[in-house]
């Protein structure tokens, strides 16, 4: 992702495309960023290219994001982040570096009810969501090696009658007993873990 601060606009490049970004106060600890899509040199007067309205706090941490469609809201999402106990005594810690969420909750839309957990490196670590009538939980299994050190090795997923683990990697030729070290794949497959509970 590539994003570039252009006087009153931001300009976002990823995967999907590009897209633009303009601010609007909301008070003295809170603003948000109205996403469209395209490059626009203005703010565009109707909704039809919106596609996210996303809120922040006064230290730019993401409060809130609303997916949105043609001006409809798809999702609406909420992330909560790490609070520090101002009273206990001053330690520096890991986390209270970190900018990066600790769960971010769906209260409305496709995806009501999904719950996600972050790492302290802001990868997705585990979570929970609504399919077809059943709860399915999931863990995500990363490389532990200072190389590819954010490759996704691994997901596992829980539901009431099943459980299956889904792997995107191979065993490394030495000490292949140790899960985290194995060499990332490109395409995925069911391990033989998977297993069927009636």
């Amino acid at each position: 992702m590539q994003v570039t601060v252009k006087r009153r606009r931001v300009l976002i490049r990823n995967l999907d495309g590009v897209y633009t970004g303009f601010v609007h106060p909301i008070n003295n600890n809170s603003f948000k960023l109205l996403q469209y899509k395209g490059d626009h040199t203005s703010e565009p007067t109707t909704d039809k290219e919106l596609c996210a309205v996303n809120m922040y706090s006064r230290n730019m941490a993401l409060q809130r994001r609303l997916e949105m469609a043609r001006g409809s809201t798809i999702n609406d999402y909420l992330y909560e982040y790490h609070h520090t106990d101002t009273d206990a005594a001053k330690r520096l810690s890991k986390s209270d570096l970190l900018s990066t969420p600790i769960t971010r909750k769906c209260i409305a839309g496709q995806n009501n009810l999904q719950s996600v957990n972050y790492n302290w490196k802001g990868q997705i670590d585990s979570g929970s969501y609504v399919k077809d009538g059943n709860l399915v939980r999931f863990q995500y299994h990363y490389q532990k090696t200072p190389r590819n050190s954010e490759a996704l090795l691994r997901a596992e997923f829980v539901l009431p009658h099943l459980s299956c683990t889904v792997s995107w990697c191979a065993p490394p030729r030495r000490k292949p007993e140790k899960l985290e070290t194995w060499v990332r794949s490109h395409s995925p497959r069911l391990s033989s873990e998977a297993r069927l509970t009636i």
